[in-house]
C-alpha cells in the first residue's frame, strides 16, 4: 500500500513539476519586470540628457514643416555645396539631427522631392541642381529653409 501511494505521489509531481517551473519563472519575472513598470509610468523617465534643451529648440524651429508639408511627402535634404560640389561639411552634419527631430517623417539626402529643406550659412538660401523653379514656403531659422518645387 506505501509503495502505491508513493508511485502515485511520484506521478502526481512528475505531472505538477512543470507548472511549478512556470510558475516560478512568472514570480522571478514579475519581480524583475515591475519595477522597471514602474520607470516606465513616470512621465520623467528617462531623465533628460544635457542635449535635449538642444534637440527642444531645433524641433521648435522645424515645427513649421508639419503644417507646410502635407503627411507622407518624402522631404529633401540640401546644403550649400563647395568649391568641389560636395556639400560643406559643416552644415551635412546637421541632417542626421534634423531627419531625428523630424520623426517618422522622411528627409533623404535626395533633392528630386516636391519639398526641400535648405540649409546654408550664408543668407540666402543655396542654388542647387533644380531649384531655380522652387519658391521659399518659410524661413525656419537663419539659414534653413523650406522650398518647394514649382515645376518638373
Amino acid at each position: 500500500m506505501l509503495c502505491a501511494t508513493m508511485a502515485s505521489l511520484r506521478v502526481g509531481l512528475q505531472r505538477s513539476r512543470p507548472w511549478a517551473a512556470l510558475a516560478a519563472m512568472t514570480l522571478a519575472a514579475l519581480l524583475l519586470v515591475r519595477p522597471m513598470i514602474g520607470q516606465l509610468t513616470d512621465p520623467a523617465w528617462p531623465e533628460a540628457d544635457e542635449f535635449q534643451p538642444y534637440l527642444d529648440s531645433w524641433a521648435r524651429v522645424l515645427a513649421p514643416v508639419e503644417k507646410l508639408v502635407p503627411e507622407g511627402e518624402t522631404i529633401g535634404y540640401a546644403c550649400r555645396l563647395d568649391e568641389q560640389g560636395q556639400p560643406v561639411a559643416s552644415l551635412s552634419q546637421w541632417f542626421d539631427l534634423m531627419r531625428a527631430v523630424l520623426a517618422p517623417r522622411r528627409l533623404l539626402w535626395q533633392v528630386e522631392s516636391r519639398y526641400i529643406l535648405a540649409h546654408s550659412d550664408l543668407p540666402d538660401p543655396p542654388r542647387m541642381s533644380g531649384s531655380e523653379r522652387a519658391r521659399v514656403l518659410a524661413e525656419l531659422a537663419k539659414g534653413v529653409f523650406l522650398l518647394e518645387r514649382t515645376g518638373p
